[in-house]
């Protein structure tokens, strides 16, 4: 299992929430993490084979740190 930080800050606070969720139909978890504005980030926890970056789950436009396997 991959563990990939997703930084939601570049999309507008009003579609954070969604990309969570539509993360989470992809992933086997998401935990999402709070900051000053609100919804800021989510770790997601990957068992897919397929890359997560390319899936049809990632929220495009933003950026994503792969923390560990």
């Amino acid at each position: 299992m991959k563990y990939y930080l997703v930084d939601l800050r570049a999309l507008p606070i009003s579609e954070r929430a969604a990309a969570c969720k539509k993360m989470e139909q992809g992933a086997w978890d998401v935990f999402e993490q709070l900051g000053s504005s609100g919804l800021e980030a989510a770790k997601v926890a990957w068992t897919s084979p397929e890359d997560f970056e390319s899936s049809i789950f990632f929220p495009k436009g933003c950026s994503c740190t792969l923390l560990g396997n």
